[in-house]
């Protein structure tokens, strides 16, 4: 399993990144991690709402690497005693012929 966090924020190095995940996440039949657990926190939206830095990321994984996100989890805190929805998502990345 890789482990990985604040890792979506520079657009040229998205495609790299996305490439060495690949790299060392296992395909079928091979060794090694089956994924990766990414942790992101949305913090800039455009105009629309939307996060374009992940959208970018997102892109790179299918396109560049052959991956996708699987499952995300959003992340709860407590707040003052109350749970809350934070904007803070676990993404479960793997190659794409490994997910759902």
């Amino acid at each position: 399993m890789l482990l990985a966090s604040d890792l979506t924020y520079i657009s040229e190095l998205h495609n790299p990144l996305a490439l060495t995940m690949a790299r060392l996440l296992k395909k079928n039949g091979e060794t090694g991690p089956s994924m990766c657990l990414l942790a992101h926190q949305q913090r800039v939206l455009n105009w629309s709402g939307v996060d374009l830095q992940f959208e970018l990321f997102e892109e790179a994984l299918d396109v560049a690497a052959g991956l996708c996100v699987a499952k995300t989890r959003h992340v709860h805190e407590s707040k003052g005693g109350e749970e809350s929805l934070s904007n803070i998502s676990i993404l479960e990345i793997q190659h794409r012929d490994l997910g759902p």
